[in-house]
Parts: structure tokens; C-alpha cells; sequence
């Protein structure tokens, strides 16, 4: 869910299909900003991606590749 609403933001932002988290300062303030970041919207942003695919990592490397110690 979380990814869509992103993706969805990023489309409004720059009226173009992307998978990755802008660079462009301004983009990526109106991108945190629409998915609801009012305190230090890029930060925020970027640490809640980070913490959110690090966790989708480790889930893939314990599921798929039988890694109990995925998350070092």
C-alpha cells in the first residue's frame, strides 16, 4: 500500500511513471508532502522508504533464501 500511494505521488509530482524516490529536492518535497510528511518531509520520506525496503529485504532473504542472519 505503501508503495502504491508513493508511486502514485511521484506521478502527480512529475506527470511520469517512476520506481524510485525523486532526487530533485523539489520533487521529492511535494512527493513527502502529498503522501502526508509534514515534518521534515524529505527526511521523513527517505527514512521510511529505507526502514520499509530493508525490511522487504530481509523478509525475501529469510523466505526465499532460508537467511536467518539477513538482517546483519
Amino acid at each position: 500500500e505503501y508503495c502504491a500511494a508513493a508511486r502514485n505521488a511521484l506521478f502527480l509530482v512529475t506527470e511520469s511513471e517512476r520506481d524510485s524516490l525523486p532526487v530533485d529536492p523539489w520533487e521529492a518535497e511535494r512527493v513527502a508532502r502529498l503522501l502526508g510528511y509534514l515534518h521534515h518531509p524529505q527526511a521523513s520520506l527517505r527514512d521510511d522508504y529505507l526502514r520499509l525496503t530493508r525490511h522487504a529485504r530481509h523478509v525475501v532473504e529469510r523466505v526465499f533464501y532460508g537467511r536467518e542472519d539477513a538482517a546483519t
